[in-house]
């Protein structure tokens, strides 16, 4: 069991609601760190230990996650970019930082950087949802359990229970590469986990995920700054969902639409790479915290 990373939790006002967020390093933060949906800032343990303190981090749980407050408006990534933003000046980040966003973090950090190119340093994009994300919802699928509509109807549910409802329903959940983080930080996220307010927050968050990805397409252009993709392992994901019951040519379809869809993201910006993080699964930020590192250090001095 590894040694606790010493994250400083944060409570920051923005748009007239208490966000939290996690600070580490010395300084102003450098990097900004959106984790994905349903992700705790404790997921990144792996990542900030590995890098030390040779730069200031931020790490940000948008409304609904941790202890930010969720409110009623329907959650969207043009929403969250606002309240982003100005939690940023409110936590005195003036010049421009790298951008890192996981999952559905990712395509928050694509809006954001369109939308606020000049504060862009950098983007590192992980494992990111794509702004063409509908072509995956047109993929026949065997279960309704992968469609975003059960999805959303089970997030409702949850939300309406309480945190000992939640745990009895979710417990155990961490995975084995959750087991390497320390013990801090899986009771955490245990505790993430079992708020009914995180998956109200997810709900809308599925609800409205196609219509975000078509406004920010829509949008002028990514800036032409440094762009890192970093790819989960197709064989690794493939396997993955077959243990999970899905059936093997529909996880290879799954995949394949996802992996194009990845490489697309390339494309976003003339300065862009790509990074296939071998061996891991969507969750690359716990099975290769070393790949993020990487594409991290040259900027971090």
């Amino acid at each position: 069991m590894m040694e606790a990373f010493p994250m400083n939790r944060k409570i920051v006002m923005s748009k007239g609601r208490k966000v939290e967020c996690f600070m580490g390093g010395s300084g102003l933060p450098k990097v900004v760190i959106l984790p994905g949906m349903s992700s705790s800032a404790y997921e990144w343990e792996l990542v900030v230990n590995e890098w030390e303190e040779a730069a200031a981090y931020v790490i940000v749980h948008r409304p609904g996650c941790g202890q930010s407050e969720v409110g009623v408006e329907k959650r969207t990534t043009a929403q969250f970019i606002d309240e982003l933003d100005e939690l940023l000046q409110n936590i005195g980040i003036v010049e421009p930082f790298v951008l890192v966003g996981h999952s559905y973090g990712g395509l928050c950090a694509q809006h954001y950087a369109k939308a606020y190119p000049e504060k862009t340093k950098a983007v590192i994009l992980v494992d990111s949802t794509s702004d063409s994300l509908e072509r995956l919802n047109l993929i026949p699928v065997s279960s309704i359990e992968d469609t975003d509509k059960y999805w959303i109807r089970k997030c409702r549910q949850f939300a309406t229970m309480n945190a000992k409802q939640l745990s009895g329903i979710l417990d155990p959940v961490l995975s084995s590469a959750h087991q390497r983080l320390s013990d801090l930080a899986q009771n955490e996220i245990k505790t993430f986990l079992y708020s009914p307010f995180l998956y109200k927050a997810m709900a809308s968050e599925i609800e409205h995920w196609e219509d975000c990805a078509r406004r920010i397409k829509a949008m002028d252009s990514f800036p032409q700054v440094p762009l890192t993709v970093i790819g989960r392992d197709p064989i690794q994901s493939v396997l993955s969902s077959i243990q999970d019951g899905v059936p093997a040519e529909e996880a290879r379809m799954i995949e394949t639409i996802w992996q194009e869809l990845i490489q697309e993201q390339v494309a976003l910006s003339d300065q862009g790479t790509f990074i296939l993080a071998r061996h891991a699964t969507h969750s690359i930020h716990l099975d290769r915290p070393d790949v993020i590192v990487g594409a991290l250090k040259p900027f971090l001095s």
